[in-house]
Order: structure tokens, then C-alpha cells, then sequence
């Protein structure tokens, strides 16, 4: 395998790519990437304050994006490959003083019993889960479909959940 086909596997252009939930802030960061990569995104979202605020995040870029207010289970099967990603614990804004104190920034004792059962010892990072989403769309995953892919740090493996 040569250089130029993987990175023409991460080429998206012409290809459309919805992310259910998208308009949240591991959706976004998903939906940032796919446009960069020259993807059409499309958001389904149940938020339209969130969704609206990451289509002007998304500007013009070289894909296009569009958002539906919709619940995917109203969907019917168009020979799609549908992929999940179970996302371990990632320290966003909106769960940030459930892990660690507001003012001392150390680590609440939830966020300590989750880090002592993650073996990476750690919480996630949003762009964590962008290599998995690159791969899950490309080639290089062209026999993959209906997984769950854990990115976790190790947590789900770890703690027998």
C-alpha cells in the first residue's frame, strides 16, 4: 500500500455523512473534521440553538452541511453502513464540575473512581474520537459494519461494563 491511497482514503469529497446527535460538542468536533476532509455533513440534532450555532461554526468549507431537526428512528435502511461510537468519559463544559471541583479544579470523587478505572488515566479529549471516525468512513474499514467501536481509554475493558 502506498502513501497516496491512504491519504486519498480520508478524501470524503462527494461523500455525505450524517451524524446523529451531531450538533453537540463530540457530534461537532466530528462534524468539523468531516467537512475539512470535503464531506456533505448533516446533522440530525433534537437541539435547533446548538445546531443553528455549529452550522456558523462550520462556515464554508469545502463540504457543505445541513441540519434536520429529526429523530433517526423515523429512518427506513438504504443500504447505509451504520457505525456507533461509544465514547468513554470526555471533560466537556457540560460535565466538567461533575468530574472535578469548581474551584480547586481536582478531581470530584466520581471523576477519581472513573479515572482509577481507566487504564489510560485519563479523560478523553473531543478529537480523540476523529481518528476512529476517519477510519470507520473510509476504505480502509469497507468490510466493517454494525460495530460499536469503544473510545474509552480503556474503561469499558477495564471495569466490566
Amino acid at each position: 500500500m502506498d502513501l497516496q491511497t491512504v491519504t486519498q482514503w480520508y478524501n470524503f469529497t462527494g461523500r455525505t455523512v450524517v451524524i446523529t446527535g451531531g450538533a453537540g460538542i463530540l457530534g461537532g468536533e466530528m462534524a468539523c473534521i468531516l467537512v475539512g476532509c470535503g464531506a456533505n455533513v448533516a446533522i440530525l440534532d433534537r437541539d435547533p440553538s446548538l445546531a443553528d450555532r455549529l452550522m456558523d461554526h462550520l462556515g464554508c468549507g469545502p463540504g457543505c452541511s445541513v441540519v434536520v431537526y429529526a429523530n433517526v428512528l423515523e429512518f427506513e435502511t438504504f443500504k447505509i453502513r451504520v457505525h456507533a461510537i461509544a465514547p468513554g468519559f470526555f471533560l466537556t463544559a457540560q460535565n466538567r464540575f461533575l468530574l472535578t471541583d469548581e474551584a480547586t479544579g481536582e478531581l470530584t470523587p466520581r471523576g477519581k473512581t472513573i479515572i482509577d478505572h481507566t487504564p489510560m488515566r485519563r479523560f478523553g479529549d473531543p478529537e480523540n474520537l476523529l481518528g476512529t471516525v476517519l477510519w470507520l468512513l473510509s476504505p480502509a474499514a469497507a468490510f466493517v459494519h454494525g460495530v460499536v467501536v469503544p473510545v474509552d481509554g480503556g474503561f469499558s475493558a477495564f471495569s466490566g461494563v
